[in-house]
Formats: C-alpha cells, sequence, structure tokens
C-alpha cells in the first residue's frame, strides 16, 4: 500500500470504501475493502462469501467499458482482503436529491429524464452480459460533477441462469412484490425495474416512499407493513401520489416500473419509451452538470 494515501472514508455501511490518491499517477480512486473468508469443507457460509467476491469482481469486469457504470481498474490481495480499486464519483443519488429537498426544490423534468437514461441503459447493459443487479437504490447510483450518472456496487449481482436469479439478497426496501408473495425464491430483471421505480420515486419524495402511505412511518420497525406497503402498491397510487407534477411521459415511465410482474416492463420496452428516447436525443453532459453541481437560484 506504499503507493497509496488515504484520503477519507467514503462509506462504511457495509463494506468499507475509502478515497485514495494512488501517487504514481497522482489519481484518486475509490477503494472498497472486503474481507476474504478461507473455504473450508464445513462452512458453507465462508465459501459462499468467497464466492461472492469472485462474483462481483467479475461481474465488474465484463461491464468495465460501459459508460453508464462505475469503471474497476483493478483487483489486489491485501492482508486477507480483497481490494477493488474504482473509478471516484462526486456523491450518490441519495445526496444529490437531499440536496435539492433541503432546498425545497422540485427534482428537475431534465434531471430525471438523463438519470432514468443513464441508469436504464446501465441495467440493460447488464442483461446483455447476463447479469441481474438486484439492488438498484439511490445510495448505488453514483454522480459526477461533470454530468456523469453512472450505476455501480455489483456486490449482489450474479450470473443468470435462464434469465431467473434463484437467491434472495438486496435491500428490502427495494423489493418488487413478487419477492414477498410469489415464488420467493426465482425472479428475474424486471426486481430491477421495480427497484429503479422505487429509486426515482424516492428521489421526487426525499425519502422511502411507503412512508407516504397510511401506517408507512411503521416500515422501518415492521417488516410485516413494509410488506403490506409493497403489495399494495399500484401505478395508479404512485403517480396520485407523487407525479402529479409531472409530465405524461414521466408518469407512463414510472407506470410501467411499478406494475405487478406479470404487467411490468422490461428493458427493452423501456428504452422504446417517450422518456427515454426524447433525452437520449436532446440531453448534453454540460446541462446535466449544471443540474448537479446547481445554484437554487437557477433551478425552475
Amino acid at each position: 500500500m506504499g503507493d497509496f494515501t488515504e484520503e477519507e472514508t467514503i462509506d462504511s455501511s457495509r463494506h468499507t470504501v475509502a478515497k485514495y490518491l494512488y501517487k504514481p499517477r497522482n489519481q484518486r480512486i475509490a477503494v472498497k475493502f472486503i474481507p476474504i473468508p478461507v473455504p473450508r469443507y464445513d462452512d458453507s457460509s465462508k465459501e459462499n462469501k468467497f464466492k461472492q467476491l469472485i462474483r462481483e469482481f467479475e461481474s465488474m469486469r465484463t461491464l468495465n467499458y460501459s459508460e453508464n457504470i462505475v469503471e474497476l481498474y483493478g483487483m489486489c490481495l491485501y492482508k486477507e482482503r480483497a481490494l477493488l480499486c474504482m473509478e471516484i464519483m462526486d456523491m450518490t443519488l441519495k445526496d444529490l436529491y437531499l440536496k435539492y429537498h433541503k432546498e425545497s426544490l422540485k427534482i428537475p423534468e431534465e434531471l430525471f429524464g438523463y438519470i432514468v437514461y443513464s441508469i436504464v441503459s446501465a441495467l440493460d447493459e447488464c442483461k446483455k452480459h447476463g447479469i441481474i443487479h438486484r439492488d438498484v437504490k439511490p445510495t448505488n447510483v453514483l454522480v459526477n460533477r461533470t454530468g456523469e450518472i453512472k450505476l455501480c456496487d455489483f456486490g449482489e449481482s450474479r450470473i443468470l441462469e435462464n434469465s431467473l436469479a434463484s437467491t434472495l439478497s438486496g435491500t428490502i426496501h427495494y423489493w418488487p412484490p413478487e419477492r414477498f408473495c410469489m415464488d420467493r425464491s426465482k425472479y428475474d430483471v424486471r426486481a430491477d425495474v421495480w427497484g429503479l421505480g422505487i429509486t426515482l420515486t424516492e428521489m421526487v419524495y426525499g425519502r422511502i416512499p411507503y412512508l407516504a402511505y397510511e401506517y408507512g412511518e411503521t416500515i422501518e420497525s415492521d417488516l410485516f407493513t413494509l410488506q403490506k406497503c409493497v403489495i399494495n402498491t399500484t401505478s395508479a397510487r404512485v403517480i396520485d401520489l407523487f407525479y402529479k407534477d409531472y409530465s405524461k411521459m414521466v408518469q407512463d415511465f414510472i407506470s410501467l416500473c411499478v406494475e405487478e410482474v406479470n404487467q411490468r416492463a422490461k428493458y427493452d420496452v423501456l428504452i422504446k419509451t417517450e422518456l427515454y428516447q426524447h433525452y437520449s436525443r436532446i440531453i448534453t453532459i454540460e446541462k446535466v452538470a449544471k443540474l448537479i453541481d446547481f445554484d437554487s437560484k437557477e433551478v425552475d
């Protein structure tokens, strides 16, 4: 580690992620520290963790040249830990939306549209490589003040088998209804589409959207209430509560994300939506940069 100087801890909620200066290139990077379990024949949990580590590295490496996914520079082993060296970004989507809500500002539709374009493009790229992300949420969407918006953290990813993933993982607030009440062991890319819809709605609302529901304030301490909120979510309810001030193309897009599983869109449908197509054509990274590093006096 002699070539690296630690500057600050970025996150420590699950695995420690720190900002480092790589001195030979004078380059700042993010380093994720993952403990390396030693697999033993009588310890299946350690073996599963080891496989998860290899899965994350392989997932990220196959996606390394996707412009909407955080770049992985390399991986090394140090003192019984794996160090994933990644592109550094300025903030999470949660940090960004909290800035807007602190100023009592509506999330601009242009910013909303570019986030949709970036994350749907990233998820579609995952699908092309046979990967479900399985943990789409605001803290796994990273943002640069230069206007880049990228998906990160493939710690819960796995290679699809027949387009179905068979383990429960991810953050429970972003689970789709089918993970609670249908076949709890099988789900496909539509789980990530639901996670995207809830992530976008959280950005608009400023908090986990279920907190707006009757009895929603108890979801943090009551799993049954959270499950009830998720299962009772309909596209009409989401539009009515959170999207009355947005255009029809935004409302139509969100509706496709939060339908029940048999009606929910996959990426090929989302890419054809008016919202995705519109912002894929007209948005510029310079405009997005202004929306990210905004002056409250300039935001409508």
